[in-house]
Order: structure tokens, then sequence, then C-alpha cells
């Protein structure tokens, strides 16, 4: 099947050129169609839609940040309810005994209690993207088909992109904007020299991943045990992390129908070579060695393919450049799969491009600014990201200790990170400005070098399931779910109606307490009262005060506005004229 034919063969200026058309360019695209309608766009795709369907990506599980922009942003609700499996969560297991793994049951497990407030989804990356290719032409985008041969930027002027078909026929276009969506190919970074992968440039992170996909699994080999806990949701059908010592493997469904799941492995360098996971064969043979079950899993169906990535993790220095162009998806950064936030990451590039293309188009001063502020918050949000694997390889085989470490990096996502996308905060110059003394924060260095200690005197603090109610005791207790912060609140829809100052204030408080409740566990009162730990309360409860005073001013600004569609439908149905009730006639 061929891909979509050029709408217009002679039309070789756009306002938008988008170099490749996997999951980020095709939804920059999308987005755009959606929030500038009048915008020529194209996008240079050599793949037939036969390749494109392919499955051979990282990427194929969504969490709350790219679920509610692919929902609310795009418009792919129904798509997705229709068609892709539900995502239950995340769910974490831990070998009892190393040596012994053959079933669910020999594993300490985090399960999912219920399913997560933004309905969340597995994506067969292949199947989606071909998919959105049929959506993106009926919206107007023109289809390349061809590579790219080479590309100038503008330095002022529109860029020139050359384009080589598969025939050899040779094409030149040009773009306003121009946004590098061609993944590890780096074509923006190796032209301008900002690319990182040594993992000096990494927080030392060295990992290597390698995964195959299955058809036809027995997926009872899973979900039979999360059935039999407390949880509401299947256990099969969420992301599954089991871990070993310096690696963790994951489970993600595809396919419901036709069961089949992907099963990968990342591995770090410090505990594991490349060469024990560089075929099919010898990940077989490291599944038998370190998870039994998931080897029974893989061998009740059929491999369609196996695929492998030497080394995934990598970020550059720039991402929305002052000449009109925009690093984009795996183009820009990736870090690690471990929590699904490829697509989010992509969430917030996408949303922030589109907004600079918009405030450039429209003639805006301070477009800009604007471009300054959000390229410095992709990078810094690219550095979180991957500052989240730092030390992995200490930590992941250590059920205690990783336990711990969910626990705190789930209270900055639901209490930070996904209202900040809900509210659109990201997209306000002035509040990314105002949080920068609080960015350090967004990197723990200090509760990662606690928990590397934890893990060399060999001490068991406990299991902290970040599904329970019952691990923190104190201040803000509940567990870091996703009902902590009531983004989902109809007035929250509208871009910085939600006030992010209350839910940043209660994470600090929350990270606060967390700090004091694990230096207890460690080291008793002793670690609680070193000066290390109260200067690092210190900062986080000093600045939760400031963050209480925000609030306040917020919610003062706030009253007594509407939410713009909430006004809309409130006047509309002013006029609204209850039908009087009909008589009855006898016949």
């Amino acid at each position: 099947m061929p891909m979509p034919a050029n709408q217009s063969a002679a039309v070789n200026h756009f306002d938008v050129v988008i170099m490749g058309g996997g999951y980020a360019g095709l939804v920059q695209a999308l987005h755009l169609t959606r929030a500038l309608p009048g915008a020529s766009i194209a996008i240079v795709e050599p793949r037939t839609l036969e390749e494109i369907a392919a499955i051979d990506k990282i990427g194929e599980s969504t969490v709350e940040i790219a679920a509610n922009f692919m929902t609310r942003d795009l418009g792919l609700a129904n798509y997705l309810a229709g068609t892709c499996p539900p995502k239950y969560g995340l769910n974490f297991h831990w070998a009892k005994v190393a040596e012994k793994t053959e079933t669910a049951n020999d594993y300490f497990s985090s399960w999912v209690p219920q399913g997560p407030k933004i309905p969340c989804y597995q994506l067969h990356r292949g199947r989606f993207e071909r998919d959105v290719t049929g959506m993106v032409e009926e919206a107007g985008v023109t289809f390349v088909r061809a590579e790219v041969s080479d590309f100038t930027f503008g330095e002022g002027q529109a860029h020139t992109i050359e384009t080589t078909a598969a025939s050899g026929t040779q094409r030149t276009l040009t773009g306003g904007h121009l946004v590098d969506a061609c993944g590890r190919a780096f074509l923006t970074a190796r032209k301008r020299g900002t690319l990182r992968r040594k993992p000096e440039d990494l927080f030392g992170l060295d990992s290597f991943s390698s995964w195959i996909r299955v058809k036809g699994v027995d997926p009872s080999i899973i979900a039979a045990i999360a059935q039999n806990r407390r949880s509401s949701v299947s256990g099969y059908f969420a992301t599954n992390h089991w871990f070993g010592d310096g690696h963790w493997v994951w489970t993600i469904p595809l396919c419901g129908d036709e069961d089949i799941v992907s099963i990968g492995v990342v591995a770090h360098r410090q505990r594991h070579s490349p060469k024990d996971l560089n075929s099919e064969d010898k990940l077989f043979a490291f599944l038998a060695e370190h998870h039994e079950v998931l080897h029974t899993l893989a061998k009740s169906g059929e491999v369609e393919d196996f695929k492998a990535l030497v080394r995934p993790a990598h970020i550059t220095d720039e991402m929305l450049g002052e000449d009109n162009w925009y690093a984009i998806g795996d183009a820009a950064h990736f870090g690690d799969p471990f929590y699904s936030m490829g697509t989010s990451s992509i969430a917030f590039m996408v949303t922030s491009v589109t907004e600079v293309i918009r405030a450039k188009l429209a003639g805006e001063k301070n477009a800009d600014s604007k471009r300054a502020a959000f390229d410095e918050f992709n990078i810094g949000w690219g550095r979180v990201a991957i500052h989240t694997i730092r030390d992995h390889h200490l930590h992941l085989g250590n059920a205690s200790a990783m336990s711990w470490r969910i626990y705190f990096e789930y209270i900055w996502w639901f209490g930070f990170w996904v209202p900040l996308f809900i509210g659109r905060w990201h997209l306000d110059p002035a509040f990314l400005r105002l949080i920068k003394p609080t960015s350090q924060l967004l990197m723990p260095e200090e509760a990662y070098e606690d928990l590397t200690e934890l893990v060399e005197r060999g001490v068991n603090v406990g299991f902290a399931d970040p599904y329970r109610e019952d691990v923190l005791l104190g201040p803000d207790f509940c567990p870091p779910k996703d009902d902590t912060v009531d983004y989902l609140a109809e007035s929250a829809y509208e871009p910085q109606r939600l006030n992010i100052y209350r839910a940043l204030g209660m994470t600090l408080r929350k990270s606060a307490w967390w700090v004091l409740r694990f230096q207890w566990r460690l080291n008793g009162v002793t670690g609680v009262l070193r000066p290390r730990t109260l200067r690092r309360v210190g900062v986080m409860v000093g600045r939760s005060l400031a963050c209480t005073a925000l609030a306040l001013r917020h919610d003062l600004r706030s009253a007594g506005k509407k939410d713009t569609c909430l006004d809309e439908f409130d006047r509309e149905f002013a006029t609204y004229v209850p039908p009087r009730p009909s008589s009855v006639t006898e016949s």
C-alpha cells in the first residue's frame, strides 16, 4: 500500500516543513493543523505505510501527560478507546530470592489498585503511526515521499531542504519553520554539534536495551496473580517492571485481540555487557537466568521481531532554535523507558513548538522571548527525565531502596508535572522564570545518595508501595496518586486556571516529609537531625510557604473569573425554554 500522494507536487514552499513522519512528526503536524488551520505544512518521510506499520520502536506505553495530550489536544479519544488496549498504570516486581523466579508469586510486588484518572493506553506504535498518517493527510498536510538528503538553516530566511525519492527524483523544499522529527538521525544536532551521548553528560547513565514482540502469548501467566490481589483492574494490561541487579524488564501488551506483548530489557554497563543481549537467543537466555516467569511468557507465543539499541540515552543542547528550527522527540532527548515518559516529553515539545510558531506567524513582539523560555524549559525537562535514571545500576535490584525511590518520584510526577501540563503552565514564560529557584529540587541528587547509602549498608527500611495509604504517616500522608491534585476540574482545562502553586507547595511538603521519614527509617533520630537533612527539609518547607502565598494570590486573581467554555454554556442555557408537558388525548 503506497504512502498518501502529494497533494500539490508543484508547491515547494511551506510555512512548516517537518523532517520525519514517525510519532513525533505526525503529532506535531496534527497539532499544528488544529491550532493553525490555515498554515501550510509538509512532512518529508520516505517509508511506505507497510514499513511504518512495522513494530520496531521503544515507546509503546503512554502515561497521564501523553494520554491527556492525545485525547484533549489531538482529538484521538475515540480512536484510542476503540483500537488500543488500556494501560492500568505501572506495576513493580522484585524477586524474593534471585534464584527463584518461576511465577509472579516469587516476587515482592506493587500492584496498581485501580485505573488511572486520565485513561491511558498501550500503543502498537507501527499501527498507530500508520493510522495517524491517514488522519494527517485528511487534515491537509502534504507528504513528500523522500529522504532528506541535506538541509540548510535559513539564518533569517527560509530553510532549504533537499529531498531524494526512492526513484532518484530530487526535490527542493523551503520552509519558514523547520522541525526535526527524524529521531536518532539527529539531523539538527549533528549539524550544530549539540548532541550529548557520553555518560558524563548524562549523569552517569550508561545503558543499553534489547526487546522482542511476541504474538499469541498466554496472559494468564501474569494476570492470574494480579486478580488474586487487591487490584480492581487487570495486572496484565499495565506496564509491568521486573527488577534485577543492574537491569529491569518490561512487559507491555500491545494488542488485546492478538495477545501481542512487548518484552524488553534495559541493562546498565556497570553490571552487564551489551554482548549478553545482542541477539534473540541471548535475550531468551537472559530471561531464563533472571526472570523465569518472563521466559515462560515469551515461550508461550511466537516471536515477531528482535530489536536492540546499544546506547539509547542522549540529549541536545538546543531544542527550539533562534532561527525558526526545532528538534522534537528522539531528535531532542531520550533517557530510559522506565516511566514511559517519551511520549509525554513529546507532548511538552509539540505544544511548545506550536505556540512559538503561532506567535511568530502572528507577529507577536514577545515571540522570541517565548521561544527562549520554552527552549530552556524543554532542555531542563530532558535533563530531569535523564536524571531520574541516575544511579539505577545501584538501586534497581534492591526492593527497599527502589520502592522508596519510586514513591519519591511519584510525588513529583502526580503532584507537579501532570498538573503543570494539564494547566498549560509550561507555556507561561513568567511562571517558568518564577520557578527557576526551585529547579534544583527537581533533580534530587541528595535523595539518590541516601538511597545509595541504604544499598551499600544492606539495610531494609521497609517497602514503600506508592499505592498504599500507610507509607508516609503525617501531613499530606496520602499516596502520590493521580487524584492528589484536582487537576481535572472543569475550570482547570483553561490555560493557567489550575492552581499550580498549590500543587507545587503540596509536593514540596510531601517531599520534605519523605526525607524525614526515610532518614528516620535509615538512621533514626541521628539521621533526622543531621545538618544535611535539616537544610534540605528547610529549603523545601521554605519554598512550600512561598508557594502558599502564591497560591493565595492566584485564587484572588481568579476569583469571579469564569471558565470561557462554561461561561458560554451558561449564557446559552439561560435562553433555554423548558418544553411544556403535552396533554394525553384519548383515542
